[in-house]
């Protein structure tokens, strides 16, 4: 018989993660956003959902809601260049200045 476990809360040594389903009350702080490396070496942001655990193979799967973490800025730049607004040209100016001042996208 295989026997698949559900749960909302993991423990690994003294660090603890918890599913979005967790603790739906508000909260300050969140134990449900992971940081991970993908199999091709690349890095994802994503909330957990739950984890499932299958004890016949002793493996762990963990269900998580990506994130999307591409510049912004490139896609809004092309809706602008695209529009026909009056004001695409000052759009762009701004959208140029906070792209230089910008750190987090870089």
């Amino acid at each position: 018989m295989n026997a698949h476990w559900y749960s909302s809360r993991v423990t690994n040594g003294y660090t603890t993660f918890s599913s979005s389903i967790y603790w739906p009350r508000v909260r300050d702080t969140t134990q449900n956003c992971v940081y991970l490396m993908k199999d091709d070496g690349s890095y994802t942001f994503g909330r957990i959902l739950v984890f499932a655990f299958d004890e016949l193979r002793n493996d762990r799967v963990v269900p998580f809601e990506e994130f999307v973490t591409r510049d912004p800025f490139v896609g809004l730049a092309d809706a602008i260049c695209q529009g026909n607004s009056p004001a695409k040209a000052r759009a762009l100016n701004a959208l140029f200045l906070v792209c230089t001042a910008n750190t987090y996208f870089k």
